[in-house]
């Protein structure tokens, strides 16, 4: 079953609306934990559209198999990832995507947290984002998120493609708990992970300390960062001890804890946290 729904953008538009009239009806027989899952990325991702993609016209597409849902919702604006860019003035677009990734980004902080795209990506087995010939990838199925180059769709606008197992045992709740902190009192978002990979340069590699606080910008905002080293085979002298011991120096309310590193990197963070000062 496929279902097309065309909004126009304007005043009166609201997601919980949207979702209440146009989508929900399509779930009645799906399992709670799933229609919470689904309610969630839906009404996030159209919320923000309405309030960032400064566009007219929005489409949502609901596809139903005996398998999977998916939801294809596509905006005509600006497209994410070029607003990012602007905002937080990056060199390139797909920087915008490492800066998503990290959680508690927004280019509207005074009316918006930053992570609905963080959460929903890990919540759906298959989250993609495609705008202005940059295609992102996440999700719980994949190994690891990624970005490509692609030749389509650079007229404008971005695509979020949402897609969840009807058999998924994900609770919505357990990925919000997955990231807070141990120490966090308040039970909020104070944990997250980097995904160094998107960052690297050609060859797997972090070299200098200008790499390092680029990669650490906004890490101060969260109690535990993770700095996943999955897929990079060489950091330099000046980014070990950039990350591991100048920002520790500085930040000592920020936890940061590598994975997945090699024998050859966990050598060279030991000698930023052994290093003489």
């Amino acid at each position: 079953m496929r279902t097309n729904i065309a909004l126009p953008v304007n005043d009166c538009l609201a997601e919980d609306i949207v979702w209440k009239e146009k989508v929900a009806p399509l779930l009645r027989d799906v399992p709670l934990n799933i229609y919470d899952v689904c309610e969630y990325g839906v009404t996030e991702m159209i919320n923000n559209v309405i309030d960032h993609s400064e566009c007219d016209k929005i489409s949502v597409q609901v596809t139903i198999d005996d398998d999977y849902i998916e939801f294809k919702i596509k905006d005509y604006g600006i497209g994410v990832f070029n607003k990012v860019q602007k905002k937080l003035g990056l060199e390139y677009p797909h920087e915008a995507i490492f800066e998503i990734v990290k959680g508690k980004c927004t280019t509207d902080p005074t009316r918006h947290t930053g992570e609905g795209i963080f959460f929903t990506s890990h919540m759906f087995d298959q989250f993609f984002i495609l705008s202005g010939g940059i295609r992102f990838v996440a999700g719980t199925i994949f190994e690891e998120k990624s970005y490509t180059f692609e030749n389509r769709d650079r007229i404008g606008g971005t695509v979020v493609v949402m897609r969840i197992s009807k058999e998924s045992k994900v609770e919505k709740k357990d990925v919000f708990d997955k990231f807070t902190a141990s120490n966090d009192d308040d039970f909020g978002f104070s944990k997250t992970c980097f995904p160094i990979n998107l960052a690297a340069q050609e060859g797997g590699k972090v070299i200098s300390r200008s790499q390092a606080k680029r990669i650490l910008v906004r890490a101060d905002k969260f109690s535990e960062v993770i700095l996943d080293f999955k897929g990079i085979e060489e950091i330099g002298q000046g980014f070990a001890d950039e990350v591991f011991r100048v920002f520790k120096l500085t930040h000592p309310n920020t936890r940061i804890i590598p994975m997945n590193t090699t024998e050859d990197i966990d050598k060279m963070i030991k000698r930023a946290l052994t290093a003489n000062v």
